[in-house]
């Protein structure tokens, strides 16, 4: 028995033929079936007037009739994906009878080097990834001279490489090498055209352009099919000499559908079947020519016709819309130069109606209001229109948008389906790990070459290892790793980095009993202990990752990727997560498709290289930025719908359409590509001689002008892709403004406002129980905002009952089991099961003197700040990081030794002397290493201790920190606060309560305090900003030593959580929370 797996598109239901299709259909299988046949049909047709659906029905008329060697060819492999099952019903037995160009030039190729005498490797795809890697390397090691204006930092972009690639093709679509590209250059004096003709010739001496008994050459598509056309050409010429065993076979017939998205080389393909004895039969319509950007030509028709002796024919009425539709397509069209007769816009839309509602245009005031009321109109057509989701498509200009988009969509519930498997695996978190630990990036230390020729050595691991905890590749929770760091923390004299914290806690989860102190003893007890043994071991996982990463970098590369996903442990979680129905089976489903790529795309690479490791092609694919897809199959997901560009839209319908951000500089975009390479001129140059000597001017408006009418035909394209509905919508605010393309549209449909208005939220309850979860949940949502407002605050044409009925709405669906509008399942509602256990419940806290401060002026703030709401250091912190190094440097210094360091310090930070600004700040700085180097003299030359760390066991807390100058005067110690920045008032330093706990800590390890001082540079007089003594016998030392007390046990006490309480005040100026903070306008905000 046998059993097919498809895992394509569904197979289409092909409509009935009306007269004009079934004669056109006739006329030409008559002509096959009798032998007389031209050598090609050319079938002109507007938007859907059924050029694909007569020409896939001739395709099975022909089969039946007794033609089985009949192929259907398309321009890429998304429309062949979409056509295949539909084709392979009409031709059983045929084995993928959809085919791109490539994939027909691939057949060809390989008989002609494989059945011979002696086989060789014949040629294969060059990826525009690979060849961007290798174009990268060839630029940095070729002698090519180039223009003044392309500079070597230029030339390193891979923008300008994507020009480079682009410019190659162009000039190989028009027959010209390197050689010929530089003849080219220099008769129409364009340098970079001479130089990129020299750097392509030497691209045509690298073994991948040429090949060898090892390894196959590798070639553009362009050069595919004219090597294909080459061969096919010279089959019974050079068969014989190249002892090549196979006869060459051509189909019968090959129809080619949408011949406008086609390139030149395809055309070179075809006729060279067509002079072995291939009927070729053609669908063309310039009007929606959308893959310009890559080399389609919209006039290949024109050619096509030249090249073989052609019949046209021409189909009827389009099925797509009504009048409306019909007479916006005719509209726009009229602006585009008529290309194989204007007929087809002459003859309408079948059907007669002329309701000016099957269009809505709609503008918006913000990028943001775009997309919900696209949503919000997705909605409203699936539940009180009926529309399935998969009868909807959004169609967008370019391409990042599909991604926005779509993630939107799935925040809303909506389900959405994926047209796209080309994946840039540095981009996909998963994958750029796992690439990221098999790469040469993978190493403890690293050499690095600084600007001035000095070696630097980097610790490469800690970077990883930074890189890895943020990585979804394990899971570690911020805060149990804070609560991990602080126990680990009171083992070491300094702060540790992430790597020595986890190579510190796999040192205590490996050591015994034996080989420990008491204290190491206590810690690895509270490791063990159930809220902290998971985080120990995604930490040892952590570091086990790293290490296999690097033993599997000699592996082979499917190997390599799989053992190292293996060792995440994550595949049994994301395979539960994707089947489980849930909004964050999206994302699972994302990242599942990623690694299954990634796999496969290593399989392949290991089939090329046989030699190469897991090291080579990690290296090879962090070094890549553009998508590749390597045809591994995709999830499985639910029908929803789709998000596409107009290129994915291409041969393709839906009832309803959207077609969003309409706005002028996006559609139209009028930049002129490839402005640097001048790739689009090459064609002009060749094909084009009564163009020789023009002005540049005169070139640049006419590149201008096929810029916009290519736009055109692409937004032509995406308008006429809904049968039943269209919406077309735009941003218009201060910084844009709609297109032309959206006014010309709109001024043939209906305001949108008649339509958006009428989604009340009450027409949609209808068959509630019968809707799944995804689809409730924008229902919900409106519901609850509805119950939730004030009734005298609601707009004046809104129910003031409106409220009441949500509410009651909510209690019947929650009755009904809908479980999301129940309002004990809301966020915030179920307080009695939010856990009061401490969130950090070990006996003893490490806090700072400056943690401590923090926690008694707003408890929030210290949570949110410790946990990566702390700002990114000034300039002004930068300079007094410096002030305390050169004080670090010289605790006795004189004013002479400190301006020296400052002098060779300055340049290598962030401040210039040459701007106003940096001379202000060198001045400053200036002024207080003067002030600062009074203050040491004024001291003498006593001990001084500097930068000196502590960490004091008091009690309830271990306090630990670093004193800039802890000063020796007469056996007591004196603690010293250098501010380059603000200081306190004289009378508030007596109360400083940094300096107190610093005191305090001092004070219980035994050390006889004397007192506590700023030095504020920034003051005239820095050294009189002075706090008592904390174990003296005054008034002011026992309040500061009670108040002190008070403080400690207050911050314990708030440092253990689980609440964190926002108190206002002073510090609120400076906080770097507050777009987090209940209290402020801008918290409420983000919370609500």
């Amino acid at each position: 028995m046998e059993y097919k797996l498809s895992f394509g598109a569904s197979k289409l239901l092909l409509p009935q033929l009306d007269a004009v299709q079934q004669s056109v259909l006739e006329q030409i299988k008559n002509a096959v079936l009798s032998g007389v046949a031209a050598e090609g049909f050319l079938i002109y047709g507007r938007p859907g007037a059924g050029r694909t659906s007569v020409a896939l029905s001739l395709a099975g008329e022909l089969f039946t009739a007794g033609v089985k060697d009949v192929l259907v060819l398309v321009p890429d492999r998304l429309r062949a994906d979409y056509l295949q099952a539909t084709v392979e019903s009409l031709l059983p037995g045929i084995v993928r009878p959809v085919k791109t160009p490539v994939a027909l030039a691939y057949k060809y190729l390989q008989t002609w080097y494989v059945e011979r005498a002696e086989p060789r490797l014949f040629p294969q795809l060059l990826t525009g990834a690979r060849e961007d890697i290798e174009l990268a390397q060839l630029l940095e090691t070729c002698a090519v001279e180039w223009p003044e204006n392309i500079p070597a930092d230029l030339r390193a972009l891979p923008a300008f490489r994507m020009e480079l690639r682009n410019l190659f093709e162009r000039a190989r679509e028009a027959g010209l090498d390197g050689a010929g590209l530089v003849a080219l250059g220099e008769s129409e004096r364009e340098e970079i055209w001479v130089s990129a003709g020299k750097l392509l010739q030497l691209w045509e001496t690298l073994p991948l352009s040429v090949g060898s008994a090892e390894t196959p050459a590798l070639l553009t598509t362009a050069q595919l099919q004219e090597t294909a056309a080459q061969v096919i050409s010279a089959w019974s010429v050079e068969a014989e000499k190249q002892q090549v065993s196979a006869a060459l076979e051509v189909p019968r017939v090959v129809i080619v559908d949408d011949l406008q998205d086609c390139t030149v080389a395809t055309l070179n393909l075809l006729v060279a079947l067509a002079k072995q004895g291939t009927v070729i039969v053609a669908t063309a319509n310039p009007d929606i020519a959308v893959a310009t950007y890559r080399g389609g030509e919209p006039h290949l028709d024109g050619r096509f016709r030249e090249a073989l002796q052609v019949s046209t024919l021409q189909l009827g009425p389009t099925y797509r819309g009504n009048q409306v539709l019909s007479k916006v397509v005719d509209k726009l069209t009229g602006f585009l130069p008529v290309a194989g007769g204007a007929d087809r816009r002459k003859f309408g839309s079948v059907n007669a109606d002329e309701s000016a509602s099957a269009g809505v245009a709609q503008l918006y005031a913000s990028a943001y209001q775009e997309v919900t009321g696209i949503i919000r109109q997705l909605n409203y057509q699936h539940l009180h229109e009926k529309v399935e989701y998969q009868d909807m498509a959004v169609i967008v200009r370019r391409s990042h948008e599909v991604e926005h988009f779509r993630q939107a969509l799935v925040r809303n519930g909506i389900p959405t389906s994926v047209n796209s498997r080309a994946i840039t695996y540095l981009h996909k978190p998963i994958t750029a790990m796992l690439l990221l630990l098999l790469s040469a990036e993978n190493v403890a230390v690293k050499v690095l070459t600084d600007e001035f020729g000095q070696q630097l050595e980097v610790q490469q691991e800690l970077l990883i290892l930074e890189q890895l905890v943020r990585s979804p590749l394990v899971k570690i929770d911020p805060l149990k790793l804070r609560r991990v760091t602080d126990l680990v923390g009171q083992l070491s004299e300094r702060e540790l980095n992430l790597w020595e914290l986890f190579t510190k806690v796999q040192e205590l989860d490996r050591a015994t009993d034996k080989t420990s102190d008491e204290a190491e003893r206590a810690i690895r007890k509270t490791l063990k202990t159930t809220e902290n043994q998971a985080t120990v071991q995604v930490m040892l996982q952590c570091l086990s990752l790293i290490h296999l990463g690097r033993e599997l970098q000699e592996a082979s590369p499917n190997v390599g990727v799989w053992k190292l996903w293996q060792a995440t442990g994550l595949e049994d979680s994301f395979v539960k997560l994707a089947l489980a129905g849930t909004s964050e089976s999206v994302s699972a489903d994302d990242r599942l498709d990623a690694v299954i790529s990634l796999c496969r795309t290593a399989d392949v690479w290991q089939q090329r290289h046989p030699e190469g490791t897991a090291l080579d092609f990690a290296n090879e694919l962090v070094a890549q930025t553009i998508p590749s897809d390597n045809l591994a199959t995709i999830a499985q997901r639910p029908a929803g719908i789709e998000v596409l560009t107009v290129m994915q839209a291409a041969g393709r319908q839906w009832p309803v359409v959207f077609v969003a951000g309409v706005q002028s500089d996006v559609w139209p975009n009028l930049a002129i590509r490839n402005r640097l390479t001048k790739a689009s001129q090459i064609s002009l140059k060749v094909h084009h001689p009564e163009l020789k000597g023009l002005p540049q001017t005169q070139i640049f408006k006419q590149l201008k002008l096929q810029s916009r009418v290519d736009e055109l035909r692409t937004f032509v394209a995406a308008v006429s892709r809904s049968s039943e509905k269209l919406f077309i919508s735009a941003v218009s605010g201060e910084d844009t403004a709609q297109s032309v393309f959206f006014d010309l549209a709109a001024e043939e449909f209906l305001s949108a406002e008649s339509v958006s208005d009428n989604f009340d939220v009450l027409q949609q309850i209808v068959e509630l129980r019968e809707l799944p979860v995804a689809e409730m949940r924008p229902l919900v949502a409106k519901l609850r905002r509805l119950s939730a407002q004030d009734t005298q605050l609601l707009e004046a044409e809104i129910n003031p009952e409106l409220a009441r009925v949500a509410e009651q709405i909510l209690a019947s669906l929650a009755l009904q089991g809908v479980r999301i509008a129940d309002p004990l399942n809301w966020t915030g509602t179920r307080l009695e099961e939010i856990s009061h256990a401490p969130v950090f419940p070990g006996d003893k806290p490490v806090l700072s003197p400056s943690a401590i401060e923090s926690l008694l002026n707003c408890p929030a703030q210290w949570f949110l700040s410790r946990h990566g709401g702390s700002r990114k250091s000034t300039g002004a912190a930068g300079l007094g990081t410096l002030i305390h190094t050169i004080a670090e440097k010289y605790p006795h210094g004189d004013a002479e030794q400190m301006l020296a360091d400052l002098e060779i310090f300055w340049d290598d930070g962030e401040y210039n002397r040459e701007t106003e600004l940096g001379r202000r700040a060198y001045t400053d700085a200036r002024e207080k290493i003067v002030k600062l180097a009074q203050c040491f003299a004024d001291f003498g030359n006593g001990e001084v201790e500097v930068e000196k760390r502590i960490s004091v066991d008091v009690g309830i807390a271990t306090i630990m920190g670093v004193i800039d100058r802890l000063e020796h005067i007469d056996g007591a110690v004196r603690v010293t606060d250098i501010k380059t920045g603000y200081v306190p008032s004289v009378k508030e330093t007596q109360k400083h309560k940094q300096l107190a706990f610093y005191q305090y800590a001092l004070m219980k390890a035994g050390y006889e305090v004397m007192g506590a001082r700023l030095l504020g540079l920034r003051e005239k007089d820095p050294a009189k900003y002075i706090q008592s003594s904390i174990m003296g016998d005054t008034e002011i030392s026992k309040e500061l030593l009670a108040n002190t007390e008070a403080d400690l046990q207050l911050a314990v006490e708030r440092v253990r959580g689980p609440f964190y309480q926002p108190i206002a005040g002073s510090h609120c100026d400076r906080c770097a929370v507050q777009a987090m903070c209940p209290l402020k306008d801008e918290g409420l905000r983000t919370i609500e």
